[in-house]
């Protein structure tokens, strides 16, 4: 059984802290108005007959008292009126990144004074959740940070007055399954994903007849008169029409694979977007860490590649075992799916391209390359990014956008070309291929630095 992070440990302590505290009213700060308000009234204003603190001490007492009726009352209301929408239909697949409605609501008790209602998601985790007011209901909107596929929504829904006196909460569980997809950024306008099957570099006398006409052969009853070439004709007199090229294999399958590991979410996203433009040809199979089992159809690579996020510590574990089983003869294209930053899997993924007679695609895929600062600003560069971090939360409503290093892609880089691989480069963000002279440059830059 997997260990516990001591980030996974700290939230489960709080979720059991919430659990205890949330059903009782008081905040602290509640109590600490209650008791100086009785203390007010009762030895200084009763006592002493301090008619200041007299007037203070009642009032406080009055607004605790309201609040506490508010609260408790809205509380028991909502915990009886909201349920859980129905999940009698197919599961919900939405876009990372992307506001999407769900079909919760909750009533926004206007008559009650003092009273605000809101509410997040426990589970799953990572949710940005936006209540949107109309009239007579409360709406939700909610931003996904990444992928991943969840069965229910919990949700902790808090009542509370405006002075954050006191507080209830409660939780509604739905059971739902929904499905988050990576967001495709810019790569959709990337001609590079869309043509990793597009061809190959030298022909094959078995293969299929696929791609450009760049072959000729001699003239056929039946073949259309616009593919006769007509200067060859005046010049040999003979008569040439053009032809599609073969292939280089017979077999024109590919197998595509996506290897979760740190920061893998572009990664994600130029999966999706090969599979859904039809990059990989007509005869692919798809799998990914997590759920090796090969896929041929566009809902189940998607699964795959939502699923997989929770792989992120064993990227690259059954990819050997997924191209053993499905290509036998070593005939078809490989083309991997890889995290812009170093890890475990990138030993895995040289080692499986040194055995593998034929060689292999790799399409590293990154949100950004962070370009070092220079040395005479190095401290300003740190201090602005560390402010950036700390406010920028508060401004920015989707999650913000991590940028890779250089030097981490740089070896990356190296170490996949050690193991005679063809890597690719793409940003998510800009939509751009970098080549191997842009890398070596961001390499040289960060090293200077």
């Amino acid at each position: 059984m997997p260990r516990s992070s001591p980030s996974e440990i700290a939230l489960k302590v709080r979720r059991l802290a919430r659990r205890i505290v949330d059903p009782l009213p008081p905040t602290p700060l509640g109590l600490a108005v209650a008791a100086a308000s009785a203390l007010a009234l009762g030895r200084y204003g009763l006592e002493r007959l301090d008619l200041v603190l007299f007037v203070m001490g009642a009032l406080g007492l009055a607004l605790s008292a309201i609040s506490l009726l508010t609260v408790s009352l809205a509380g028991i209301l909502l915990k009886l009126r909201i349920k859980p929408p129905s999940s009698e239909g197919a599961a919900r697949r939405v876009e990372a990144r992307s506001v999407f409605r769900t079909e919760f609501s909750a009533p926004p008790y206007w008559f009650l004074p003092l009273l605000r209602v809101g509410w997040e998601w426990e589970e799953p985790p990572g949710f940005d959740v936006h209540a949107v007011s109309t009239p007579g209901r409360q709406l939700e909107d909610v931003v996904a940070a990444e992928r991943g596929i969840w069965r229910r929504i919990v949700r902790r829904i808090v009542v509370e007055d405006a002075f954050g006196l006191f507080r209830v909460a409660f939780r509604c569980t739905e059971q739902r399954e929904l499905i988050v997809l990576p967001h495709a950024g810019e790569l959709r306008q990337m001609p590079v994903v869309r043509s990793l099957a597009a061809g190959d570099d030298l022909s094959h006398p078995l293969g299929l007849p696929e791609g450009d006409r760049v072959d000729t052969r001699r003239y056929a009853p039946g073949d259309p008169v616009r593919l006769i070439l007509w200067k060859t004709f005046a010049r040999t007199r003979q008569l040439m029409v053009r032809v599609p090229e073969r292939a280089i294999a017979p077999a024109r399958r590919t197998l595509g694979y996506l290897v979760a590991g740190p920061s893998d979410e572009p990664a994600a996203a130029a999966a999706r977007v090969a599979i859904e433009s039809g990059a990989f040809g007509s005869d692919w199979l798809f799998g990914a860490d997590g759920d090796p089992t090969p896929a041929s159809a566009l809902d189940e690579a998607l699964l795959r590649i939502a699923g997989s996020s929770r792989a992120r510590t064993e990227g690259a574990v059954q990819l050997a075992r997924f191209i053993r089983e499905n290509d036998r003869f070593a005939t078809s294209r490989v083309v991997l799916f890889v995290p812009p930053r170093p890890g475990p899997w990138l030993d895995l993924v040289c080692s499986f391209a040194l055995e593998r007679p034929r060689g292999i695609d790799v399409v590293v895929a990154t949100d950004g390359i962070a370009g070092p600062p220079a040395s005479a600003a190095r401290w300003g560069a740190t201090l602005r990014s560390a402010a950036s971090r700390a406010f920028g939360a508060l401004l920015a409503r989707g999650p913000a956008v991590r940028r890779t290093r250089a030097s981490e892609i740089d070896a990356v880089l190296t170490r996949l070309a050690h193991a005679r691989v063809r890597a690719l480069l793409v940003d998510r963000a800009s939509g751009k291929a970098f080549g191997k002279e842009h890398q070596r440059a961001l390499a040289r830059v960060e090293r200077a630095a």
